[in-house]
């Protein structure tokens, strides 16, 4: 199935646990384990990310002296054809040029977590356990 993020094939997942009755009774027993877990990437997180080529202006922050190059006006309303000429030939960007905003990597690692539990339980009668 097709994905906007690269797949990391380094999710290597493994988990472990143990059982152990205490008394040998099944009264009490104590249970015990860990997992290495891994999570997509959130999407509430990259909702204001921008998708496209990295080196496109949609939301950049720039001065008059970048746009100065393309010989297109600084003056207010500030025209969009500077927007189209880059769109269009992203090399058009001056050398050096910051973008202002924030660009996914589509071929991040996942995020993971380490997972750890233990529990004591005994049974109180054969339909209650605490």
């Amino acid at each position: 199935m097709p994905s906007v993020f690269g797949a990391d094939k380094n999710n290597f997942a493994p988990r472990l646990g143990a059982v152990f009755d205490v008394f040998g009774d099944q009264k009490l027993v104590v249970r015990d384990g860990g997992a290495v877990s891994f999570q997509p990437p959130q999407p509430i997180y990259l909702y204001d990310h921008a998708y496209p080529d990295p080196r496109l202006p949609f939301q950049a922050s720039f001065a008059p002296s970048d746009v100065a190059p393309t010989g297109i006006s600084t003056a207010f309303p500030f025209s969009l054809a500077f927007r189209d000429l880059v769109r269009g030939n992203p090399n058009l960007l001056p050398r050096g040029f910051v973008l202002g905003r924030s660009v996914t990597d589509y071929n991040r690692r996942d995020e993971y977590a380490v997972l750890f539990n233990a529990t004591l339980q005994y049974a109180v009668t054969p339909s209650l356990a605490v």
